[in-house]
């Protein structure tokens, strides 16, 4: 799964006339928890959109899902001048965010989820912080690990 967040058209120009760059913001994902972000340049917006899309494929990340479709607890993160809060959501309340938001969501197959970003909404800046929160998020399992203690099931 592919999605493309931003692009962004330059313009250098020369003696000869301007010359056209694009840059691309590219979401990727399977839909089961992974998915990575990238950037990439090139003489016209597919050929950016491809380069992209390969960056992306070799920087995937786990994410960390409750039961497939939200988050385990409630995050946050700073990137820059960008903020963002992360919440779950009970199971069909479906996805509280914006649309750059929306898009990682459904790359990493998060269905249920609340968001808020504050400051900066600069696409950019947007992913890398909503990535770097969804980073953080620790299964219940992990942090047992981590402090040396066994979780117990209650029936």
């Amino acid at each position: 799964m592919c999605k493309v967040i931003d692009v962004n058209r330059t313009c250098k120009v020369t003696k000869q006339g301007g010359i056209m760059s694009f840059t691309a913001l590219v979401v990727v994902g399977n839909g089961e928890g992974v998915c990575g972000h990238a950037t990439g340049k090139g003489k016209d917006v597919q050929q950016a959109v491809e380069k992209a899309y390969q960056k992306a494929c070799r920087s995937l990340v786990h994410i960390e899902r409750f039961e497939n479709y939200t988050v385990y607890h409630a995050a946050r993160a700073k990137y820059k001048k960008t903020y963002i809060k992360i919440f779950p959501m009970k199971k069909y309340e479906g996805l509280r965010v914006n649309q750059i938001v929306e898009a990682i969501c459904d790359c990493a197959g998060i269905t249920d989820l609340s968001a808020k970003v504050i400051g900066s909404h600069h696409p950019m800046n947007t992913v890398r912080v909503t990535f770097e929160a969804l980073e953080k998020i620790q299964s219940p399992i992990d942090i047992a690990q981590s402090r040396g203690m066994s979780i117990y099931k209650l029936d």
